[in-house]
C-alpha cells in the first residue's frame, strides 16, 4: 500500500457493514479528538446507501446502534474506535434527477461515546475526603460508567472535602479542575481525555507539563522544495502538507503583565497589595515560560496570612488557579494547525517534533535554515478518510501547543 492508504478491518453500523459496498459504504469519514473533551471522541460518516439498506434495517435515527471502526495503515500499525449513534440524518438523494444506477440514497450519520450518552442521566449525588484526582477518577466510573482503563500521569497533591449534590458529571469535573494542586507541576493545569492507541482506549489524568516531558514520537518536517521525487519514504510519511501558525508561534509572547495578589493582615486587619514571584514552568533541562501572557485575564487572589504560618506557607488552590491561568493563556497563544499524511503513531497527548525551515527559496542558500525545530504537544486530532481514488486517503489535522520556542531553531 502506497503512503496514507488504509485497509478497513472493520467498519460496522448496527448490523450494516459498510464495507460492503452491496449494502452502504463510506464516502467520507471523520473522526475527532480533543484533549479538553472527557466525553471522548466523535465521528461523522457520511454514506452512500444505494439499496437503503440503513433505513430498512431500521438503523435511521436509532440512538442504541453500535458504530465500530478499525482499519490498519500502509505500515501494519492500526487505527480503532467504539460509538454510539446519536444522529443519522437522511440527505437529499435528487431521485429527481438520477435514474437507475445513479439513483441512490445517502445518509450522513453522527457518533459519540459511550460515555456521552452514559453522563446525561447519572448526575452526581455523593460526597468525598480525598485527592481531586481520585474523584475524578470516580467520577469516570461511577456517572460516566466507563469501561475503560484509567490512568493518572500526576497525582493532586492533597485530599479535598467535595460534595456534589445531584449535579451532571461534565460540570463536576470542570469544577474539581479549579481545585486541582499538583504534586510536581506548577501549573496544575490537568486534563481528563481519552486517548487512542492500536485501536484500545483509555481514560488519561494528568497534567499538561507531564505530558510536555514524554519523547517525541516522530519528527515532522515542512519542505520548501516543490520536487519531492527524491525523498525517502519516511520523509514521505512524515511530510507537512500545509501548516497554519500564528506570528506569537515564532516570535514568543513580548508583553508581559503581572498578576493581582492580595493578603490579608489579620493584625491590622486591612488588605494588603503584594508584589508576586515570577512564575517559571519548566520541562527537563529547560525553561518553558516566564510571566505572564499579554491577553492574560487577571485572576485575582485573597489569602489570609497569619504571624504564625506566614513563613512556612503551602500552596492553596488560589495559588494553583494564578499559574495555571497563566500557563494556559501561554498554549492557547502559542497554536499550530497542521495536515500530515495518517500516522497511528500520533495519538491525542503525545508529543512530535516540528522542523519548520525558513520561508526562503531552498535554491537561495538559506533554505536549510529552521524557523523552528522543538518538541510540540498534540492537543487535537482530525482523522480524515476521504472517499476511494483519492490520495493519501488517510490523513491527519493535527493541533498543537508549544511550551517553549527557542531562536534559530536550535534544541535548549
Amino acid at each position: 500500500m502506497a503512503i496514507g492508504d488504509i485497509r478497513f478491518s472493520e467498519l460496522k453500523i448496527g448490523g450494516i457493514d459498510l464495507t460492503d459496498s452491496n449494502q452502504a459504504y463510506p464516502d467520507e469519514i471523520n473522526v475527532y479528538e480533543d484533549i479538553l473533551n472527557s466525553y471522548g471522541p466523535a465521528i461523522e460518516i457520511r454514506a452512500v446507501d444505494p439499496t437503503d439498506a440503513l433505513g430498512k434495517n431500521k438503523i435511521n435515527g436509532s440512538y442504541d446502534q453500535d458504530i465500530k471502526i478499525k482499519f490498519v495503515d500502509d505500515k501494519g500499525q492500526t487505527v480503532g474506535f467504539n460509538f454510539k449513534q446519536l444522529e443519522n440524518s437522511n440527505l437529499n438523494d435528487e431521485a429527481q434527477y438520477k435514474q437507475g444506477s445513479l439513483h441512490f440514497k445517502s445518509y450522513s450519520i453522527k457518533g459519540v461515546s459511550q460515555e456521552f450518552l452514559n453522563a446525561q442521566g447519572n448526575y452526581v449525588q455523593k460526597s468525598w475526603n480525598d485527592k481531586t484526582t481520585n474523584v475524578a477518577k470516580d467520577i469516570l466510573k461511577n456517572n460516566y460508567k466507563t469501561d475503560k482503563q484509567i490512568e493518572i500521569g500526576e497525582d493532586s497533591k492533597d485530599k479535598i472535602k467535595w460534595l456534589a449534590s445531584n449535579e451532571h458529571p461534565l460540570q463536576q469535573l470542570q469544577k474539581l479542575n479549579d481545585e486541582h494542586v499538583a504534586t510536581q507541576s506548577q501549573s496544575s493545569a490537568y486534563t481528563i481525555f481519552q486517548r487512542q492507541e492500536n485501536g484500545t482506549q483509555k481514560y488519561n489524568i494528568t497534567t499538561y507539563e507531564k505530558l510536555f516531558q514524554q519523547s517525541s514520537v516522530a519528527t515532522l518536517k515542512q519542505s520548501t522544495v516543490l520536487d519531492s521525487s527524491a525523498s525517502t519514504e519516511d520523509d514521505k510519511r512524515n511530510s507537512i502538507m500545509w501548516i497554519n501558525v500564528a506570528d506569537s508561534f515564532f516570535s514568543g509572547s513580548r508583553h508581559l503583565t503581572k498578576s493581582s495578589e492580595q493578603t490579608f493582615n489579620l493584625t491590622t486587619h486591612g488588605v494588603v497589595e503584594t508584589e508576586p514571584k515570577q512564575t517559571k514552568f519548566t520541562l527537563p533541562g529547560k525553561e518553558v515560560y516566564k510571566g505572564q501572557t499579554n491577553n492574560h485575564t487577571v485572576v485575582p487572589q485573597k489569602k489570609i496570612y497569619s504571624k504564625v504560618n506566614q513563613q512556612n506557607q503551602r500552596i492553596t488552590t488560589g495559588d494553583a488557579k494564578r499559574k495555571r491561568a497563566e500557563f494556559l493563556s501561554h498554549l492557547a497563544q502559542n497554536s499550530a494547525e497542521l495536515e500530515i499524511p495518517g500516522n497511528p503513531k500520533i495519538t491525542l497527548g503525545s508529543i512530535i517534533t516540528l522542523q519548520l525551515p525558513k520561508k526562503v527559496d531552498a535554491n537561495l542558500g538559506g533554505g536549510n535554515e529552521l524557523q523552528f525545530n522543538d518538541k510540540v504537544l498534540v492537543v487535537g486530532i482530525r482523522h480524515r478518510i476521504k472517499p476511494p481514488g483519492q490520495t493519501p486517503r488517510y490523513t491527519q489535522i493535527l493541533k498543537v501547543v508549544k511550551a517553549s520556542f527557542v531562536q534559530g531553531g536550535d534544541n535548549a
